[in-house]
């Protein structure tokens, strides 16, 4: 059983690696949350995290909503729309 969760812990660890290593920095974002045995993440418990990630999220979405509004801006001038 030991060797079970040893290689699930590699195989996790290989996972990060790769995922860290295909994105740019700017779109990862950690974050450190204890987990709660009544539901996993508790709104009261993790108020922090979830308005940090709710925060990230949001900036993060706008951030490519603002390029691709930029990007339609200047395809638009190129193509005399």
């Amino acid at each position: 059983m030991l060797y079970l969760f040893s290689s699930l812990e590699e195989n996790l660890q290989m996972l990060k690696q790769s995922v860290r290593s295909a994105l740019p920095a700017e779109n990862l974002h950690e974050y450190s949350v204890q987990w709660s045995d009544e539901g996993g993440v508790n709104a009261q418990l993790h108020g922090d995290y979830l308005q940090q990630f709710c925060q990230d999220f949001y900036e993060g979405i706008k951030l490519l909503i603002d390029r691709g509004a930029a990007s339609q801006s200047q395809f638009a001038k190129v193509s005399n729309i």
